[in-house]
């Protein structure tokens, strides 16, 4: 049985692969680098996790009894954890047998760098991607003539199943495609709770959190192997409350007409109907949702300054500056905020710590500021306004094509103080792409709404 080491500081953390059919790399305390750059304050552990057969069954090493293995079980394992030949002596609560009978993984007497070894074999992470639903963009493009919206169902399982992510009778997933005779949201059904991307990050708790109120936590940017695709076009037909639309290639029947799509990198709204395109553009990628889980999903918060959307939409020249409209929209317990926005006598960047982690109130990490100041790509968009809702597809004022120079007077409405400049810059909330910040030009006559950040 071959076992694959990886170094970490003092550690060697040892992964057994074998009798496993994928893998994910869950997160601990720590920075490390993910997409584009972006250092996430995470530390990965590799972890393997078997099909979702197992709906959250109790596994070993879970010391607190809650179906997972994370850092609460790191912390009782390094206090039990004695070495060869040595009987553990932990301090309380933990007893010298508990240890025994909860981290001797190999059943040799101690609890060692064996038991360490498996330990790692069944560190879940503070979610447990077989207790939940799945959410994943096909890594194949299908043609948009396989008959019908159902037709696509079977493809998602095939997937799901080569990717050992589906259940024993290979049908929990669902495509979400939607024609004049099924809707997505339809066969997807009213009971599952608790959606999240293979890679464990979470996508929304409720169906509600999909369609309704948008609370869409993270972009479904991966496949069914937790692999990157990008901000791909993803074929839907299908509304964002859920509902077909009237564009779907006459029911997945032809190569004429038009379809609607989602963008994978997008959030509230676009991630199922961002646009349409044409049905002669060949064969495209779908999304593909597990349906059998009914667990209640408690994402994992990060920590760092917050950023989030003014509640109100902001006018320029009318009584109030971009700060105060931020100000006075600010979540309950957060200090000093600034608007992300440039002036003409300086870069937005100025309101950012480029060493700072960035989050939203509801906790899902959106970037370093570093990543902000460069207008990368982020890690989850900033689509949550300041009283806690997400609105669909949200235009916000930015006034300069990048973060890193002042604004000129077009560009920021006169410094924000005149509705008269028909050339105003702007971003979209929905998405975690570069047009987050620079997007649009609009007249200085419109109304959105705004970014703002702590200090």
């Amino acid at each position: 049985m071959g076992r694959n080491r990886y170094h970490r500081g003092h550690l060697f953390f040892a992964l057994d692969k074998s009798n496993r059919q994928w893998c994910d790399t869950m997160m601990v305390h720590r920075l490390h680098r993910r997409r584009s750059g972006l250092i996430i304050t995470l530390f990965s552990i590799f972890a393997c996790s078997g099909s979702a057969d197992a709906q959250c069954t109790p596994i070993q090493a879970d010391v607190n009894g809650d179906r997972t293995v994370d850092s609460v079980d790191y912390a009782a394992f390094a206090n039990c954890m004695a070495g060869p030949g040595a009987v553990p002596s932990p301090d309380s609560p933990m007893t010298p047998q508990s240890c025994l009978s909860t981290f001797d993984l190999d059943d040799d007497g101690h609890v060692d760098l064996f038991d360490f070894a498996d330990f790692q074999d069944t560190y879940t992470g503070p979610i447990r991607v077989d207790c939940y639903n799945v959410v994943f963009v096909s890594s194949q493009a299908f043609p948009v003539n396989l008959g019908s919206a159902v037709a696509y169902d079977q493809k998602c399982n095939v997937l799901a199943t080569t990717a050992g992510l589906n259940n024993s009778t290979n049908n929990a997933f669902v495509a979400w495609m939607s024609d004049a005779n099924s809707s997505a949201a339809t066969r997807l059904g009213t009971t599952a709770r608790g959606f999240v991307r293979p890679d464990s990050i979470p996508v929304a708790d409720t169906i509600q959190s999909l369609l309704t109120n948008n609370g869409i936590l993270n972009a479904i940017h991966v496949n069914e192997f937790g692999h990157e695709v990008g901000s791909v076009v993803v074929m839907t037909g299908t509304n964002a409350n859920g509902t077909s639309s009237s564009f779907a290639c006459s029911n997945w029947t032809s190569t004429t007409g038009s379809a609607s799509v989602g963008s994978a990198v997008a959030g509230p709204g676009a991630w199922t109907a961002s646009g349409l395109v044409s049905c002669n553009q060949g064969p495209a990628r779908i999304y593909c949702i597990e349906k059998t889980s009914t667990r209640i999903l408690i994402p994992p918060k990060s920590q760092g300054k917050i950023i989030f959307l003014t509640n109100s939409l902001f006018l320029p020249g009318i009584s109030h500056t971009p700060d105060e409209v931020c100000a006075g929209d600010r979540p309950a317990g957060i200090g000093t905020v600034k608007a992300l926005v440039a002036r003409t006598n300086a870069p937005a960047a100025n309101v950012l710590d480029p060493e700072s982690v960035y989050i939203r109130p509801d906790g899902q990490l959106v970037g370093t500021g570093a990543v902000l100041i460069a207008a990368g790509e982020l890690q989850s968009g900033i689509w949550q306004q300041g009283n806690g809702s997400y609105p669909p597809s949200a235009s916000v004022w930015t006034g300069q094509t990048n973060l890193t120079e002042p604004g000129n007077l077009s560009s920021t409405c006169s410094n924000w103080t005149s509705t008269s400049s028909a050339a105003g810059v702007g971003g979209f909330s929905f998405t975690t792409q570069l047009s987050w910040w620079n997007g649009l030009v609009k007249s200085c006559a419109t109304a959105m709404r705004l970014y703002c950040v702590e200090q």
